[in-house]
């Protein structure tokens, strides 16, 4: 585990936020607010997986989703593809940041060299400024 302090600057060339355990109205919502009227940095891939469709649904609904893809998310339907690794580059990455269940990030460290997990807030505003 690591204080923020700890990794402040570190690259980050991509992020995750999501899943069936933490893709949640309140985190979706969370991004969005960070988001809105910003663009996610150049340089990296913000991939985001609601937690259910209805989770999608209801804050589709609000706005969320079109301001995370006018943001330059890129936003999977609800399952599994993600969290395992699937659908997505992580090969090539050096830093991935990511809101999802614990348990993967064993997965997707054989993918990347460094894996943080953090809060749906911390995601968004790395996501932005590419650190």
């Amino acid at each position: 585990m690591h204080n923020i302090k700890d990794v402040e600057g570190t690259p980050v060339t991509n992020a995750f936020l999501g899943s069936c355990a933490s893709g949640r109205d309140e985190d979706l919502r969370m991004a969005a607010r960070i988001l809105k009227g910003r663009k996610v940095h150049p340089k990296v891939l913000f991939n985001i997986t609601p937690g259910s469709t209805d989770s999608m649904s209801r804050v589709d609904k609000e706005g969320v989703i079109s301001t995370l893809l006018d943001a330059g998310c890129f936003i999977c339907a609800p399952g599994c593809g993600m969290c395992p690794g699937f659908y997505t580059p992580w090969r090539k990455t050096r830093c991935a940041l990511l809101l999802a269940p614990p348990t993967y990030r064993a997965a997707w460290e054989t993918r990347v060299a460094q894996v943080y997990l953090g809060s749906a807030a911390t995601v968004a505003a790395s996501a932005i400024e590419g650190k």
